[in-house]
């Protein structure tokens, strides 16, 4: 799977320097990117987590399967924002204090039943013109070395959603993270896989 990154360049005075101004940003852009996580999940066939507090121990949901009831939409998982408290030690531990390194603070999991429809997903963000991809990893690359996060593999993406709704309140370089992940990966992945990923990491 290839995937290339945007080059683009975020003006001096737009840099981001505190956690505050970070966060604010987040919090405008967090229901754009819902929305069109929501859109992209209309146009791949992906699943959506399910919001574990109504899902009724179902745990994942197909856009097919919404358009039969428009009502269990409700159920699709919203993004969540990362917690301050990591926010501040991937900060410290990882970019010497600098808050315009984080790009994770709106996040979301879009799941796939095979690499396949993976990739056309792939295909499918990078023709969207609304979409800007800062930075890839590909943890399926065959030059990844796959230890360095205790087996596990996914596409992460670090997008940039430009509309008018971003662009008018100014947060159109705000970076999302976007995590393509096939199911099986997602079902093994626990609160306990995911502490043993952030150790090999």
């Amino acid at each position: 799977i290839e995937v290339k990154r945007t080059v683009t360049f975020v003006p001096w005075h737009l840099k981001i320097d505190s956690l505050e101004q970070l966060y604010a940003q987040a919090l405008v852009i967090q229901p754009v990117f819902f929305e069109k996580m929501k859109e992209l999940g209309s146009r791949c066939e992906c699943l959506f987590l399910v919001d574990e507090e109504v899902g009724g121990g179902k745990r994942y949901i197909s856009w097919a399967e919404t358009i039969e009831d428009p009502e269990s939409r409700a159920l699709i998982r919203r993004p969540v924002l990362k917690s301050v408290h990591r926010a501040i030690q991937k900060v410290v531990r990882s970019y010497n204090g600098d808050v315009s390194r984080l790009m994770d603070i709106v996040r979301y999991a879009l799941v796939f039943e095979d690499i396949v429809k993976l990739k056309q997903a792939v295909e499918i963000i990078r023709d969207d013109p609304a979409i800007y991809i800062a930075r890839v990893k590909n943890r399926f690359d065959q030059s990844y070395i796959s230890m360095k996060s205790g087996g596990y593999r996914d596409i992460c993406l670090n997008i940039r959603v430009s509309n008018d709704y971003t662009r008018k309140f100014f947060v159109d370089n705000h970076l999302c993270e976007l995590q393509l992940v096939l199911k099986s990966f997602m079902d093994l992945r626990s609160e306990k896989g995911h502490k043993n990923y952030r150790v090999f990491r």
